[in-house]
């Protein structure tokens, strides 16, 4: 999941990248990207918090519970790529730019 969300956040700058007008990046990002961000950050939290680990792991149960666990992992891997990868992009050229235009 974080792979075609990296991907898809990817294709989407490219999309307004060459873009001269500061105004429609602008809207690419608060329009688009933004969103989803935060639709992404959500279906993990959701995720993740379903897992319930805290209960999981005060009754952990090898056979019965290690499904469970191993989605949990899922998520927090996830999360963490998908850390990273923003956080690269923050240190992106374009977003400088960006920024440095808008200010």
């Amino acid at each position: 999941a974080a792979r075609g969300f990296a991907g898809l956040f990817r294709g989407v700058t490219q999309r307004y990248r060459y873009l001269q007008d500061v105004k429609e990046q602008l809207k690419f990002v608060t329009k688009l990207q933004k969103p989803l961000v935060m639709k992404f950050y959500s279906a993990l939290y959701d995720r993740a918090h379903a897992c319930d680990i805290y209960s999981l792991l005060k009754k952990y149960k090898e056979e019965d519970d290690a499904e469970l666990l191993r989605a949990y992992c899922h998520c927090v891997n996830a999360t963490w790529y998908t850390h990273v990868m923003l956080r690269d992009t923050g240190d992106d050229v374009f977003f400088i730019d960006l920024q440095k235009r808008l200010l």
